[in-house]
């Protein structure tokens, strides 16, 4: 019975590396998740800063759902009065980045936007 009880405290000790391994195997891949995710906001802020670079062409989008189907999740948003702003920056390094400000009303119909 020695032998048996020998082998199954090897194998729980082994168990515990195991479980170790596989934690550092899922950070690893949560960490190459987030920045695929950073990296493809940041190509989608890329677009919007080259269209906010044409007078007017921000405004051809009438709505919030427009806005965010074409350029994905702003980075907050926030309500200013009445109004609702929403920002958007880039993720890899947001204080250094010019910031893109869309202003919508109650019911998501853009109002304006600017570039700060």
């Amino acid at each position: 019975m020695a032998p048996y009880l020998l082998v199954l405290l090897l194998a729980c000790s082994g168990c515990s590396s195991l479980d170790g391994i596989f934690a550092l195997k899922a950070f690893s891949d949560e960490q190459d998740a987030q920045e695929a995710s950073v990296k493809a906001q940041d190509k989608r802020y890329d677009a919007l800063r080259q269209q906010a670079q044409v007078p007017g062409r921000l405004g051809r989008y009438a709505d919030k759902s427009a806005v965010i189907r074409t350029f994905g999740e702003p980075a907050f948003c926030r309500p200013q009065g009445v109004e609702e702003q929403c920002v958007y920056h880039r993720m890899a390094n947001p204080a250094a980045t010019p910031k893109i400000y869309f202003y919508f009303d109650v019911t998501g119909k853009q109002l304006r936007n600017a570039q700060g």
